[in-house]
């Protein structure tokens, strides 16, 4: 996600917030989740596992560099959770790096520390959102604050759910996972593409390292993880395998 990547999913574009360039800029809120809709996973942080794995199931992304994701469907495209003009399951928890938007912290030029920034193209902010004013008399609102507030404590949310995917990778925990669901013409499908903690693996660490674990919370996350699981049929029993809702 740094600044000669790709742009971090949801963005189309991302830049700086400043006084003078968008001192009659303001954002205003909305019920509808729109950017959300056609994502099945979302990336998470281990300080939303506890509630999170009561919901949908936490896995983590098959990339070289694990992510914690929220499977809110198995379909790509298809959240089971947010239809497609945006209004989310009641009682549904929205991961906080889908609240965070339009906002970012992001590093705008390499070497630079991180700045708080905003996607330019989203309707909830400019000088026609209609909402509360980001600036006034060139100091942020407590709009712009509570803003910043938020992304800063999502990085160092981020901070500490690397840490701990560091350590599963470490001990080689983490193995292609899979599940294999009934879709509504009774046809079975199997769906791949995430990673999953493996429990033999795990049982079989030295005492040392899951004390160590367990001292800093570690084994709380994993649990979170592995409970978490259970809840795939909650997944696949929405609308994850009807093929009349519009992909």
């Amino acid at each position: 996600m740094s600044g000669q990547q790709a742009k971090p999913l949801f963005y189309s574009k991302i830049e700086p917030l400043e006084s003078n360039r968008h001192k009659n800029w303001t954002c205003r809120k909305s019920d509808r989740i729109s950017w959300l809709s056609r994502q099945n996973v979302i990336p998470l942080t281990v300080d939303e596992f506890r509630i999170v794995q009561h919901q949908y199931p936490i896995v983590f992304s098959a990339d070289r560099d694990p992510v914690p994701l929220a499977l809110m469907g198995l379909r790509p495209g298809c959240n089971d959770f947010v239809d497609v003009e945006g209004n989310v399951l009641a009682d549904t928890y929205v991961p906080a790096y889908a609240r965070r938007y339009p906002f970012i912290l992001s590093k705008i030029h390499v070497g630079n520390e991180l700045a708080l920034c905003v996607d330019p193209t989203s309707d909830l902010v400019g000088e026609a959102a209609g909402g509360a004013p980001l600036f006034a008399e060139g100091a942020p609102t407590q709009v712009c604050r509570d803003a910043l507030s938020f992304c800063e404590e999502f990085e160092r949310a981020g901070a500490r759910t690397r840490e701990f995917v560091a350590e599963l990778v470490k001990s080689d925990l983490l193995v292609a996972g899979r599940t294999t669901v009934r879709g509504t013409d009774s046809q079975m499908q199997t769906f791949t593409g995430f990673q999953i903690v493996d429990e033999t693996k795990l049982k079989q660490l030295k005492p040392f390292t899951l004390g160590k674990w367990a001292t800093r919370g570690l084994l709380q996350h994993i649990y979170s993880h592995i409970f978490s699981l259970d809840l795939m049929t909650k997944v696949t029993g929405r609308r994850v395998l009807d093929t009349k809702r519009p992909s």
